[in-house]
């Protein structure tokens, strides 16, 4: 896939040394974009120069990342600006990583709360003596603010709200080509008009239909996954219909290779990043509904996209029948995950448990069938972020609650701030 007028628009002002935002409704091919600028970036600035991170290791993990208290070695980020400059600067990798960097490149960014990102900045203008915004690093911004805000807005708000925001001269660039639903207008419409905390009576109506009371289910077995607010009804979802199925448990434990200069310091480090990524034990029986967790473009197939496990091979491998009449006998895939200089590789197979995950989890994911439930809704950009995980109406199932403006919220600082 080639980048649009504006995706390129946009790369050439990050080659260009710009601090940006790139924001845009779910859909708008965001974490593409990203991606295609990390490598250019890379290319220009040299790959130790770039860093790459997100406020959680879910987020990082879909750019290939660390999460921003690893790469910054500031521990849970807790503490006041002086404590966590001394933690920095004890952690040698830590430093020389804020010392050498050209460009930090922040994933997912509206879930960085405001007072965090002054620290962050108090940090890299210490460590580089730069009084300058970021100590003179290049940030590239990456996030809908619409989306899910903050784990925890302390005092500071928003990142979009602090002092070193104001300072760093960030240039709002909005994508606003929808790829995710390109080919169903009726879904576009509802979704911009719910980002932004409308649902009228029309997108009430069509969002009816899709309530699992009069909405069938889909006829080829492979249900859609379940998007909840919270952990425990995922667990407890999961766990329960894979309990319920015939037949014992096959575990596929994953097989974990480190290089030759890892030390036993640095290998629970890389486990629990790969953990994120992909399961150390895999879970399954015949019958299992699962997601694919990497493209295959080959098969028409993208993570995300949705199956049944029908059988397993004579060698024990799963095989599994996919939503578009793809049957496959799967294959381990490897993941590489780097840290330092140390680095494993981890062979498993790429699925896992698709009955259910939470809408926080599905921040950044596209999925072909998707339930949503959303009586639950506390959080601002929860239910958008919900319903804009699925590709096209056709595959969208409501249960509990019919959705209505009760479900749909908004912050007035948000809304404010793309208005100016």
């Amino acid at each position: 896939m080639s980048l649009t007028v504006c995706q390129q628009d946009v790369l050439n002002k990050t080659l260009n040394g710009k601090n940006v935002l790139i924001s845009g409704s779910a859909g708008t091919g965001k974490s593409f974009l990203t991606r295609h600028i990390i490598h250019q970036l890379k290319l220009q600035k040299g790959p130790n120069n770039v860093g790459v991170v997100s406020p959680t290791g879910i987020a990082a993990a879909n750019i290939n990342g660390t999460t921003i208290h690893a790469w910054g070695g500031i521990g849970i980020g807790d503490g006041d600006a002086t404590a966590l400059i001394k933690k920095a600067r004890g952690n040698r990798l830590a430093f020389t990583r804020w010392k050498t960097a050209r460009v930090l490149i922040i994933d997912e960014v509206s879930m960085l709360d405001g007072e965090l990102f002054n620290k962050l900045e108090k940090i890299a203008q210490s460590i580089r003596s730069n009084s300058r915004p970021f100590g003179g690093i290049q940030l590239i911004l990456v996030g809908d603010f619409y989306q899910l805000p903050p784990v925890t807005v302390t005092d500071a708000g928003f990142c979009f709200e602090s002092d070193a925001w104001n300072a760093a001269n960030i240039e709002k660039c909005e994508l606003t080509e929808v790829i995710r639903q390109q080919n169903d207008t009726e879904f576009i419409s509802i979704l911009n008009s719910i980002r932004i905390g409308h649902c009228t009576t029309e997108t009430e109506n069509a969002l009816a239909k899709c309530h699992v009371s009069v909405k069938p289910p889909p006829s080829d077995g492979i249900v859609p996954t379940k998007l909840y607010c919270i952990n425990r009804d995922v667990d407890r979802e999961n766990e329960l219909f894979l309990e319920r199925l015939p037949g014992e448990r096959v575990l596929f434990k994953a097989i974990d290779v480190f290089n030759a200069s890892t030390p036993a310091s640095a290998e629970s480090k890389l486990v629990d990043m790969l953990n994120k990524k992909t399961h150390q034990v895999l879970p399954i029986k015949i019958g299992a509904q699962v997601m694919l967790t990497k493209n295959m473009a080959d098969f028409s197939l993208v993570n995300g996209s949705r199956g049944i496990v029908t059988d397993f091979a004579e060698k024990g491998a799963p095989i599994v029948r996919f939503a578009n009449g793809v049957v496959m006998q799967m294959e381990r895939a490897e993941t590489e995950q780097k840290f330092m200089n140390s680095k494993c590789t981890r062979s498993q197979y790429p699925l896992k448990l698709a009955w259910a995950i939470t809408i926080h989890k599905s921040q950044g994911a596209t999925l072909e069938r998707v339930e949503v439930q959303v009586s639950g809704a506390f959080a601002a950009g929860q239910t958008y972020v919900a319903l804009s995980r699925c590709t096209k109406l056709d595959g969208l199932w409501i249960s509990g609650d019919k959705i209505s403006q009760r479900h749909i919220f908004t912050d007035p600082k948000v809304v404010n701030f793309y208005c100016v």
